[in-house]
């Protein structure tokens, strides 16, 4: 699971989406509740409180360290995560990933900070900033969140529950279970969920849509026979995981696990074997990011556009591990052309991969690990039909275990690793690595300078880049529908002036004789751009001086419609959006429903229409501030919400929530 910045929750959207049970906040943030000491996901069944008893926290270790204990209906534990493309602090996201993997079990915070790269203080002060917590409080928080899992849907001994969970001792563990949640661990055991053949079955719950046959079939298409079976009941592998805990035996583990679709409840249910009883946190942990549980299909779905409109809610398959992504770049990529690859991989499985038995039919073999794969001769691999040069690769392997970056970058790392030991021209990145790349947080742009995750040879259109790196559905759409080259370099920042308003420095961005951009320094969203020093200013455009002109007589009150070109830059369906917005007459307000109905969508629809409203590139002139919710609220807006009201406020626009807080002082020059 990967999480965002601690972030300032709105209280009225909080409790506009805590009353709607709207399913797309699930996991975004967590309600306290004062008077029954429970912290609540916002889809939580029960009667939702009243809002002067709320308080909002952005993870669930924060709810805890606030004194709240877990609600038993919600069941804080099941919420999904944040995706990748949620992130914020590598470094901070870098350590709590690593905790859920279970670092911290076995190793110190000194330990972990070393594992990141910085100092133990530095981690201590990030960490703290993005999560509100310690990682010694997230740890405990996760750790508690876990066994409460485990004890719920399995008869597991608490004794194991507590050791899988990562708890060095059963006391230690009823201590601090009865000190934050205020109850026996035995007391869950009621209702508890476990087949009579042992096996056990979690849920694992996703912000719809999913669009399951899609991924059903991307993944049917490289199944690796022995290691996964993939049929109409879903899908089913053998894994081997390193056992961190110590319980169960030292070294590795190796065991089956199937996944099925459960639309009903919005979530997957993944049924482990008890081999892998003491790798339950792992295994669950991996299975959300090869499914991509943790996406926001809104947001993917708002950029798609009108890509989206057969198949919402695509996701971004990921992989188990850095080896298995390694061995598929080898030995799959290479043989791509003869379709050889998978049967290849099938056959390094059956030769020296771990056997198991019991397992369900077609599942006999786990990928051999990277300790086993250093450890061969390149003859052996030569005898299965692996090409000379393709089995030097495995130098590999020991490359892949000295690495010691986070799991942000460690799968994407290795299949580039893999790539350069194969030393094949041929070996160029495909469509699968394009998205794997992006799917694990190696995509990264940086203005000016070429992709970190490639050394690319050719180059897509910025046009592509531009619909693709909005959201991870949108590269694993545009790169299914679209024949691009799959190396990409990204292209220079767009030079942009600053002009000084009563609300803030604005962004000023001119392309082709119109206006593509009008930002608040330091707005979400606010794009990749080259900032005019003050020895360039005279270099300052006509059209660049208009706009300022039309800006500074929009602030005196002076302008109420605006006559610069503009040029909107974005999908089909928001520049739709966007044309209703400059519709909207000065010192009116529109609804979201209100444009949805407008577009010609559905009110399904509206969750769409707010992403398009809050990616508006063009603020002021393109009024995306007279946009409220349906009671009248003010709602979310990217430059923040103080700056929402008093845009309004200049324009004499009447609002419910808010209109108490005068800011003309701010507006006076």
């Amino acid at each position: 699971m990967v999480y965002s910045r601690l972030m300032r929750l709105d209280p009225d959207t909080c409790y506009d989406a805590l009353l709607s049970r709207n399913r797309r906040f699930d996991g975004w943030f967590f309600v306290g509740v004062a008077t029954t000491g429970v912290y609540c996901r916002p889809v939580c069944p029960v009667k939702p409180p009243k809002a002067q008893n709320c308080s909002y926290y952005p993870t669930a270790a924060a709810a805890e360290k606030a004194g709240f204990r877990p609600c038993m209906r919600c069941r804080p534990e099941l919420a999904p995560g944040h995706g990748l493309l949620d992130l914020s602090g590598n470094l901070a996201d870098a350590a709590a990933t690593l905790i859920e993997d279970g670092f911290l079990n076995t190793h110190s915070v000194e330990a972990l900070a070393q594992r990141v790269g910085v100092t133990e203080r530095h981690l201590r002060r990030i960490f703290g900033a993005q999560f509100g917590v310690s990682p010694v409080e997230f740890a405990q928080t996760h750790r508690l969140l876990m066994a409460k899992r485990l004890l719920t849907d399995t008869a597991l001994p608490v004794a194991v529950v507590a050791s899988t969970a990562g708890f060095g001792s059963v006391r230690r563990f009823n201590d601090l279970f009865l000190q934050r949640y205020g109850l026996n661990p035995l007391r869950l055991r009621k209702g508890a969920r476990a087949s009579a053949d042992g096996d056990m079955t979690f849920p694992l719950p996703y912000r719809p849509p999913f669009a399951w046959d899609d991924l059903m079939r991307f993944l049917a298409q490289r199944q690796i026979d022995g290691v996964e079976r993939i049929d109409a009941q879903g899908y089913a592998r053998v894994v081997e995981l390193p056992n961190r805990n110590g319980n169960g035996g030292n070294g590795r583990v190796a065991g089956w696990l199937s996944v099925a679709h459960v639309p009903q409840r919005f979530a997957l249910a993944v049924t482990v074997s008890p081999a892998l009883t003491p790798v339950v946190p792992a295994v669950l942990a991996r299975v959300r990011r090869l499914f991509d549980l943790d996406s926001r299909p809104d947001v993917i779905d708002a950029h798609l556009g009108e890509l989206a409109s057969g198949s919402p809610g695509l996701r971004v398959p990921g992989a188990f591990d850095g080896v298995e992504i390694a061995i598929r770049a080898i030995a799959g990529e290479r043989l791509a052309a003869t379709h050889e690859g998978t049967p290849m991989l099938a056959r390094i499985a059956e030769r020296f991969g771990t056997s198991i038995e019991g397992a369900p039919p077609g599942l006999t073999h786990a990928l051999p690990s990277a300790a086993t794969l250093a450890a061969l001769p390149p003859s052996s691999l030569e005898t299965i039909g692996v090409a000379r040069d393709t089995a030097q690769g495995d130098r590999v392997a020991r490359t892949r275990r000295r690495r010691r970056h986070a799991r942000a970058r460690t799968d994407g790392a290795a299949r580039r690793d893999a790539c350069r030991a194969a030393r094949a021209a041929r070996l160029r990145r495909t469509r699968g690595a394009v998205r794997r790349d992006a799917r694990d947080g190696l995509a990264e742009c940086v203005p000016g300078r070429r992709c970190v995750a490639s050394r690319p040879h050719r180059t897509r259109p910025c046009a592509i880049i531009r619909a693709a790196c909005g959201a991870l559905g949108a590269v694993a759409r545009v790169c299914r529908t679209a024949r691009v080259a799959p190396s990409w370099r990204c292209v220079a920042m767009t030079p942009a002036h600053l002009i000084p308003s009563p609300l803030g420095d604005i962004a000023v961005r001119i392309e082709d004789d119109a206006l593509t951009g009008l930002y608040f320094v330091g707005q979400k969203y606010f794009p990749p751009v080259a900032i005019v020093t003050e020895a360039d200013a005279l270099a300052m455009s006509p059209l660049a001086r208009k706009v300022a002109e039309e800006v500074a007589e929009y602030f005196t009150g002076t302008r109420e419609t605006f006559s610069v070109p503009i040029h909107l830059r974005g999908t089909a369906f928001q520049r739709r959006v966007w044309k209703e917005l400059l519709a909207i007459p000065f010192g009116e307000l529109v609804t979201y429903g209100e444009i949805t109905e407008r577009v010609g969508l559905p009110m399904s629809g509206a969750r769409a229409v707010g992403g398009a409203v809050g990616r508006n590139p063009v603020s002021i002139m393109v009024p995306c501030h007279r946009v409220v919710g349906a009671s009248g609220s003010l709602t979310g807006y990217a430059g923040g919400i103080d700056r929402k009201r008093a845009l309004l406020s200049l324009e004499g626009a009447g609002f419910e929530r808010g209109a108490h807080h005068p800011v003309q002082q701010a507006l006076a020059f």
